[in-house]
């Protein structure tokens, strides 16, 4: 068995139904990992690292306090990130495939 995988960007979600009718119509049998995401996702993750990162002090400062010890001086930091990609497969069918684009909102996280 033979596969080949094509990945397509596009910036126009009103594409995203005809692009996926494109690739089944051209012999693809399987379209999947599609995913949406941020053209600069770059202010909003340096935003949310600043706050993850006065919330772990507040974390380290609360669990020092249960202990009856004091948080000291920060020793090591390190960024984790998981990857949750939204996935859809789709099979040929002879009408237009739908894609409803939605509103996509970032804000600041409270606490």
């Amino acid at each position: 068995m033979a596969t080949n995988t094509v990945q397509v960007t596009t910036y126009n979600l009103s594409n995203v139904g005809s692009l996926i009718d494109t690739a089944n119509q051209a012999g693809g049998s399987s379209v999947s990992g599609i995913s949406f995401g941020l053209q600069n996702p770059d202010p909003y993750v340096q935003q949310a690292l600043g706050v993850a990162a006065k919330q772990a002090l507040a974390h380290a400062g609360a669990i020092a306090g249960g202990l009856g010890a004091k948080a000291g001086a920060v020793v090591s930091a390190e960024e984790g990130t998981t990857y949750t990609p939204v996935v859809a497969s789709t099979s040929p069918v002879a009408v237009s495939t739908p894609v409803v684009a939605g509103t996509v909102r970032v804000t600041p996280a409270s606490r």
